[in-house]
C-alpha cells in the first residue's frame, strides 16, 4: 500500500471513530437563587441555557427555587435537557412553571429524577421516565412519559401519555382530573398501583388501558370517579370514603380478587360490561355497593352485608361462596324492573334482611337466618332449604317450589303473601311458641309441627299435604291451629293418616274448649268444630271438593264447620240427621277408639248418642255462607234456625228410632 492509500484509509477510520464517539454531556447546575428564568444563561453554571446534552441539577436545599419558563414553544425552539435532577429537603421545593400565557414545551431526553419536592405547572414535558422518590406535584400539565412513583405524588389536572406505576408505600392523590393515555405508538396508558391512591372531592381518573390495583395497593375515593377503558383488576383494597366512588369500565370487565367496600354513609358504584367477583365485598350501613350489571359471586368469594345495600341486575351466588350478614340485596335493571337473586350455595343472615327483587333458592341451596325479618319484595321460589329462627318471613310476590321451609326459635314468626310448597317440599314449624302464618298457604308437600310449637294458620290453607306430623304422635306435644281453615291430607301415594289426624283433632278438641295440643280451630262447645272424614270410606258420601277446592278420593278431609254437619257439605240438614239416626246408639268396641264424625259422632268420644243429637239439633238448618278461612259471624254466617214444627218432626223421628232400639233390646 502506497503512502497516499495509507493516508486515505487513516482518514476514513478517524472519521468513523469521531462519528461513533458520544457527544460529551455537560453538567448544568442552577445558581439563579430562589427565582429566575430557565432561558437566562447566568442562572446556570457553567453559564448558558441547558441544551439536549445537559445533565441538569436543581438543588433547592431547605428553600424554594422557582424556575420560570418565558420563551413560548415554536418549531426548533423549546426548552431542552438530557436529564433533569431535582432535589431538596422536605422543607424545600423546586418549581418549574410557565410565566406567561403561552404554551411551553420541554424535552428531557433521558429522564427526570426527583428526590425532593418538585412542582411542575402549566407546560408540556416529554421524557422517557419521571422517577419520583420525593414529592411530585403536577398542576395543569401534559406529560409524555412513564411515571415511576416511589414517594408522594399529587395531580391537579394532568394528561399523562405513558404508564404510571405507584410502588409499595407510595402515595398518589388525584385532585381535579388525571388522564393516563397511550402514546402515539399505542403503548402505555396503564396504571399499576402497589401503594395508596386517594381521589379527592369530585376528582376523576381516566385510564385508557388497564388499571391494576395490586395486592398491596389501596384506592380510596371521596366523591371521585374512575374510568378504565381496558378494565379494572382489584387485588388489593378499593373503597369509598365519606361520599361516593364511581367506577366505569366501558365494554370491559371489573375483576375483584381483593376487597371492595364502602364506608358508612358512602357508596361504591360499578358500571362494567361484566364483573368477576372472586374476592371480598363488604357493604357497611347507610351506604351501598352497586353493580350496574350482572354479578356472579364465585366459589371462594365472599359478600358481607353489614347493614347496607348490595345491588346488581341479576345476582348468582355459587356453591362454595359466602353471602352473610344483614341489610338489603337489590336486584333490578336500570328501569327498576325486578331481577333475580339466585342461590346455588349457602347464605346466612343474622338480622333484618330484605331482597328487593325475586329470589330463587335452587335445589341443594340453603338460606338460614335468625333474630330478624326476611322480606322478599318479588317472587320467591324455594327448591332448597330455608330455615329462619326468631323472626318472620314475608314474601310480597308469589312463593312456590318443592323446598323445605323451617320456622324455629322462641319469638313470634310470620309468613305472609302466597306460599306454595310443591310435592317433595316441606313446611316445618319447630319454634317454641306460636308461629303466625299470615300467608295463603298451598302446601302439597310435608307439614311438620315440632314439640312445644304452634303453627297458627291465619291466612288461607289449601292443597293436599303429602303427610302431616305433629310431635308427640297420639299424645301430641305440638299444635296445628287451623283457626277457620280446612285441611286435606292426600294419601296417594303417601300412607293414609286418618287415624292419626282424628287422634290429633280429639286431643285439640279438649271437651269443646279447642285449646289442647294436636289440631285445633276457632271452635266452641256448641256451634263450630272440626269434622274429619276419609273421602274413600264407603260410609261417607265421597266429595269432589271441599268448599269449592277440588279433592281426591284418596284424601283425609278436615273441615271447619258446624257441629252436626256429618257429610261435610255447607249445612246441617236432614241428610246429616238421617246419618246420625242410622248410627244412633252405636258404640266402638274399643273405648279408646273414636266413632267417626261422618257417622254422627260430633264430640269425639266412642259412640253416637243424645249428646251428638243435641249438637246437631242446635245447628239444624244452619248454612255456611263464608268461604274457606272466613268465620261466619252471628246470623250472618248461617240461615235462620228451623221452625218449631220442623224440630217437632225431628223429635218424632228420634223417638221412633229409640222405640225400635228398645224393642230390639227386649
Amino acid at each position: 500500500m502506497n503512502l497516499r492509500a495509507q493516508t486515505v484509509t487513516l482518514a476514513v477510520a478517524l472519521a468513523a471513530l469521531l462519528t461513533a464517539a458520544p457527544v460529551k454531556a455537560e453538567t448544568k447546575t442552577w445558581i439563579g437563587g430562589d427565582s429566575g428564568q430557565w432561558e437566562e444563561g447566568a442562572n446556570w453554571s457553567p453559564v448558558g441555557e441547558p441544551t439536549d446534552t445537559s445533565e441538569v441539577t436543581i438543588n433547592a436545599g431547605a428553600g424554594e427555587v422557582c424556575v420560570g419558563l418565558l420563551r413560548p414553544y415554536s418549531p426548533g425552539s423549546y426548552h431542552e435537557a438530557n436529564t433533569l435532577y431535582t432535589v431538596s429537603t422536605p422543607e424545600g421545593e423546586v418549581c418549574l412553571e410557565r410565566w406567561t400565557g403561552d404554551w411551553f414545551y420541554m424535552h428531557v431526553h433521558d429522564g427526570v429524577l426527583n428526590q425532593g419536592r418538585l412542582c411542575l405547572e402549566g407546560f408540556e414535558l416529554e421524557t422517557t421516565t419521571i422517577t419520583n422518590q420525593g414529592y411530585l406535584d403536577l398542576d395543569t400539565m401534559e406529560v409524555i412519559a412513564d411515571i415511576e412513583n416511589y414517594g408522594a405524588m399529587v395531580t391537579w389536572g394532568a394528561d399523562i401519555e405513558g404508564d404510571v406505576t405507584c410502588h409499595a408505600d407510595s402515595v398518589y392523590q388525584v385532585e381535579g382530573y388525571a388522564e393516563i393515555a397511550s402514546q402515539d405508538d399505542d403503548t402505555g396508558g396503564n396504571f399499576d398501583n402497589h401503594g395508596e391512591v386517594w381521589l379527592g372531592g369530585h376528582a376523576s381518573m381516566e385510564v385508557d388501558g388497564t388499571l391494576h390495583n395490586h395486592a398491596a395497593g389501596h384506592i380510596t375515593g371521596g366523591s371521585g370517579a374512575i374510568r378504565a377503558w381496558g378494565g379494572l383488576v382489584n387485588d388489593g383494597l378499593l373503597n369509598s370514603w365519606g361520599m361516593d366512588l364511581g367506577i366505569h369500565c366501558p365494554e370491559s370487565t371489573f375483576t375483584n380478587t381483593g376487597h371492595v367496600y364502602n364506608t358508612s354513609g358512602s357508596t361504591v358504584s360499578v358500571i362494567a360490561d361484566s364483573v368477576t367477583q372472586q374476592g371480598v365485598v363488604t357493604v357497611f350501613p347507610d351506604g351501598a355497593v352497586n353493580f350496574a350489571c350482572d354479578l356472579l359471586n364465585e366459589a371462594g368469594a365472599t359478600i358481607h352485608l353489614l347493614g347496607g345495600t348490595l345491588s346488581a341486575h341479576d345476582i348468582v351466588h355459587e356453591a362454595g361462596a359466602t353471602l352473610d350478614g344483614f341489610g338489603h340485596v337489590a336486584c333490578h335493571d336500570q328501569a327498576g324492573e325486578f331481577r333475580t337473586l339466585t342461590n346455588l350455595g349457602d347464605m346466612e343472615f343474622v338480622a333484618d334482611t330484605r331482597v328487593v327483587g325475586h329470589l330463587d333458592n335452587q335445589a341443594g341451596a340453603v338460606i338460614t337466618g335468625r333474630n330478624g325479618d326476611f322480606t322478599v319484595l318479588g317472587d320467591l321460589t324455594n327448591d332448597g332449604t330455608i330455615t329462619w329462627e326468631n323472626g318472620g318471613i314475608y314474601c310480597e310476590g308469589t312463593w312456590s317450589g318443592a323446598g323445605v321451609l323451617t320456622l324455629a326459635g322462641e319469638e313470634v314468626k310470620a309468613v305472609n303473601g302466597a306460599l306454595a310448597i310443591d310435592p317433595g317440599g316441606a313446611l316445618n314449624v319447630t319454634g317454641t311458641g306460636p308461629t303466625h302464618l299470615y300467608a295463603d298457604i298451598n302446601c302439597r308437600g310435608i307439614m311438620t309441627v315440632g314439640e312445644d310449637a304452634t303453627a297458627v294458620c291465619l291466612g288461607g290453607l289449601s292443597g293436599g299435604v303429602e303427610s302431616l306430623t305433629v310431635a308427640g304422635g297420639s299424645t301430641p306435644t305440638g299444635t296445628l291451629d287451623l283457626t277457620v281453615n280446612n285441611f286435606v291430607q292426600d294419601y296417594d301415594p303417601s300412607p293414609n293418616q286418618y287415624e292419626e289426624i282424628v287422634d290429633a283433632v280429639k286431643s285439640g278438641w279438649n271437651s269443646g274448649a279447642w285449646d289442647g295440643t294436636g289440631i285445633i280451630c276457632d271452635g266452641d262447645t256448641g256451634t263450630w268444630a272440626l269434622g274429619v272424614a276419609d273421602n274413600a270410606d264407603p260410609d261417607f258420601p265421597t266429595r269432589a271438593d271441599l268448599e269449592g277446592v277440588p279433592v281426591d278420593v284418596t284424601s283425609v278431609l278436615v273441615r271447619y264447620t258446624f257441629y252436626g254437619n256429618a257429610n261435610l257439605d255447607d249445612r246441617v240438614d236432614a241428610a246429616d240427621l238421617s246419618k246420625l239416626l242410622g248410627n244412633f246408639g252405636n258404640i266402638e268396641a274399643n273405648p279408646a277408639d273414636v266413632m267417626a264424625w261422618f257417622l254422627g259422632n260430633f264430640n269425639y268420644d266412642d259412640r253416637v248418642d243424645a249428646a251428638d243429637l243435641s249438637k246437631l239439633l242446635g245447628n239444624f238448618g244452619n248454612i255456611e255462607t263464608g268461604g274457606t278461612g272466613e268465620a261466619p259471624a252471628g246470623l250472618g254466617g248461617m240461615a235462620l234456625a228451623p221452625e218449631p214444627a220442623t224440630l217437632a218432626l225431628v223429635a218424632l223421628g228420634v223417638g221412633a228410632v229409640l222405640v225400635r232400639r228398645r224393642r230390639t233390646e227386649r
